[in-house]
């Protein structure tokens, strides 16, 4: 048999056969006995079963810089993610990690057979201040201080009494 592509194959009985691209072939299936050979050939139109439509959400943590991002694309079998800071993936729902806050081009490409389709969109990291605030609980001479704080990532509590600490609930 004969796929049209170049490739032939010697088979007895049915078989299949997965084309690389979309097209017409043209086959040729040559039948042969003890007696001779007959052969027949008809065409085949190979069509694409759906042309890849890129999108993506993406979710981010501002603290530490980071953006999950979801491929929300259809009938796609690979991607490439360009993270806009010079970084890129070709995983399908990638964490990226960023140095700087600033704001980030991201753009997203979807391959199959069948073609590319791209998806672009910015993203806005900005540094969150830090609000301070704690409870306390007291127990004669033994304070417990538990802390309330906002966005921070790290503490400094003075005990008016010389005694410093840099845990977050001392």
């Amino acid at each position: 048999i004969s796929f049209g592509e170049g490739d032939t194959i010697e088979i007895y009985g049915d078989t299949s056969y997965v084309y690389q691209d979309t097209g017409k072939y043209q086959i040729l299936y040559v039948a042969t006995n003890s007696c001779g050979k007959s052969a027949d050939t008809t065409t085949v139109q190979i069509n694409c079963s759906g042309a890849p439509d890129a999108g993506f959400t993406y979710t981010t943590n501002d603290l530490d810089k980071s953006v999950s991002f979801n491929d929300t694309s259809k009938n796609g079998s690979a991607v490439k993610w360009d993270f806009g800071d010079g970084d890129t993936s070709t995983a399908t729902n990638p964490t990226h990690i960023y140095a700087d806050t600033g704001s980030y081009v991201i753009k997203l490409w979807v391959f199959n057979n069948c073609g590319t389709d791209s998806a672009s969109g910015t993203i806005s990291l900005v540094c969150p201040e830090a609000t301070a605030g704690f409870d306390f609980a007291v127990d004669t001479f033994s304070v417990s201080f538990y802390d309330s704080s906002v966005n921070a990532t790290s503490w400094l509590w003075d005990f008016g009494d010389g005694i410093v600490d840099s845990i977050q609930n001392p």
